[in-house]
């Protein structure tokens, strides 16, 4: 409520009021329902809500409890502990489950204009060709046995950085050395490949790491090539993308996650 307070203006951290015409501010954006069983502390995107407490989640049973509360008609929020939430459509009882660093983007597109927000953020995964071919930043098909430049694509002010066998970002001015891979073919799968290690990702890791051994189905990379000969990279046969995330200035984190905005683009240019 002390965001509420008349000398802070009429626009509120998480909340977008109003003032009547008897002089009383009204909230003018929809709250939304999240179910906790634990205190919540730290995230913006907790503003604007109505709390309600549970012991044991039950979905159907938070639907009928949300129809009864003065809130958003198209979803609530459920807080697992551990910084694990789902958030559920109302109307099919659809869920989605998602980590706390994401909250905010998840909240703010579900809260959007969008009738079926839903379908932002669960995407079909890209399909696999049986002639698959990674392409280089002029279009041309990526050769065995050669070197090209890994570079991050559209961020001017960021490049790739290789610290304690991960890939992480870094600002431009900062680099040290350009990431040099090649493309090695397994059995009609594509690996890049860093100083004869295979780019991977590691059980129990979001980050992408280095491996002498040619990496486990679960453990390979899938490639998705765009329109402007660029690429997405996603855990295989899952639809959980590589993006970038700047912690400061000069220090980028690079991981995996659900795709709630657009992906981290990347591009190979011939050495």
């Amino acid at each position: 409520m002390k965001d509420l307070h008349p000398k802070k203006g009429e626009k509120f951290r998480g909340i977008s009021a109003t003032r009547g015409t008897d002089g009383i501010y009204y909230n003018s954006a929809i709250p939304y329902l999240l179910f906790t069983n634990e205190c919540i502390r730290g995230y913006a995107s907790t503003d604007n809500t109505i709390i309600a407490n549970y012991t044991r989640v039950d979905i159907p049973k938070f639907a009928e409890i949300a129809k009864s509360k003065r809130c958003n008609e198209k979803f609530f929020d459920v807080y697992l502990g551990n910084d694990d939430y789902i958030c559920c459509n109302r109307q099919t009882l659809e869920t989605y489950e998602y980590k706390s660093a994401i909250k905010y983007c998840v909240i703010r597109i579900l809260c959007g204009k969008s009738n079926d927000p839903f379908r932002q953020l669960i995407k079909p995964l890209p399909r696999k060709s049986s002639n698959f071919h990674l392409k280089d930043i002029e279009g041309h098909i990526v050769e065995e046995n050669t070197d090209y430049y890994l570079e991050l694509y559209d961020k001017d002010s960021d490049v790739l950085k290789i610290w304690d066998n991960l890939l992480h970002s870094g600002y431009y001015l900062s680099r040290t050395e350009r990431i040099i891979v090649q493309c090695s073919i397994v059995n009609g799968i594509h690996y890049l490949v860093y100083k004869n290690k295979y780019l991977h990702v590691a059980d129990g890791s979001d980050e992408i790491t280095f491996t002498d051994q040619l990496p486990d189905r679960h453990q390979r990379l899938q490639f998705q090539v765009t329109e402007d000969n660029a690429f997405l990279i996603l855990k295989w046969d899952q639809c959980n993308f590589l993006i970038l995330e700047v912690i400061t200035c000069s220090y980028g984190s690079v991981y995996f996650t659900t795709n709630y905005y657009s992906p981290l683009g990347l591009y190979l240019k011939r050495v």
